[in-house]
């Protein structure tokens, strides 16, 4: 896309499939401005009572909360191989969520099924964020880094 293109290029890797940290500087090379991790894993569901799977097409997207850890994971492995800035989604519910994100090196946070759970969620964690880094007399979230 780098050839065609001199718009910003977001590269979403896969949560599965690869190891995350040779994808993000795979990325890199061809040209990705940023890196986007924090992709649902799929998984499947029972309904017990009607003896078959919960979703139509059988596998869904593990998502929400319980993501967090792999996020972490994810975002921690690429930092340790690329330099490029990431936007990190995966389980972010609170202002501390975000902050753990930011603290291994996030440039930015993306909330997806908490804004579906609590609709002012982004606004609210914004201002949350706003209010952390005066009280701590920071003027960016890279200054929370490891």
């Amino acid at each position: 896309m780098r050839e065609v293109t001199s718009l910003p290029l977001i590269a979403k890797l896969p949560a599965v499939g690869v190891e995350i940290g040779h994808a993000a500087v795979t990325a890199q090379n061809a040209g990705a401005d940023v890196i986007a991790i924090g992709q649902a894993l799929p998984g499947v569901a029972v309904r017990l009572s009607a003896r078959s799977l919960r979703f139509p097409g059988g596998v869904g997207g593990l998502s929400g909360p319980c993501m967090k850890p792999v996020a972490l994971y994810q975002l921690w492995r690429v930092r340790r191989m690329s330099a490029l800035p990431v936007l990190a989604s995966g389980g972010i519910m609170t202002l501390e969520d975000a902050l753990e994100f930011f603290l291994l090196g996030a440039e930015y946070v993306g909330v997806g099924v908490g804004c579906a759970i609590h609709p002012n969620l982004a606004v609210r964690l914004a201002d949350e964020l706003e209010s952390y880094l005066q009280k701590h007399h920071l003027t960016s979230v890279r200054q929370l880094r490891l």
